[in-house]
């Protein structure tokens, strides 16, 4: 399949929605808050991890179902050219 940058991986994968999420209980410190926000920051900044690392997706085209579906659809890797 190839490679897409860590950000846009994350992205699609909904972490924002899943921050977001942790971020509502209402058991959360300041400080857990904080450093989930950092985190989250770090993982797709592009200065930071999101354009440095890269997410592989792999498929097995040799698999006739596979090659029927729309392989641009594969969560995480929406728009991805080939």
């Amino acid at each position: 399949m190839g490679v897409v940058p860590q950000a846009q991986f994350l992205s699609q994968m909904g972490i924002m929605s899943r921050i977001d999420a942790l971020l509502a209980n209402p058991d959360l410190s300041e400080e857990e808050g904080e450093n989930l926000i950092s985190s989250a920051t770090m993982l797709v900044d592009d200065e930071q991890m999101g354009d440095r690392f890269k997410v592989m997706g792999f498929v097995n085209w040799e698999n006739e179902e596979i090659r029927k579906q729309q392989t641009d659809q594969i969560p995480g890797f929406i728009n991805y050219k080939q």
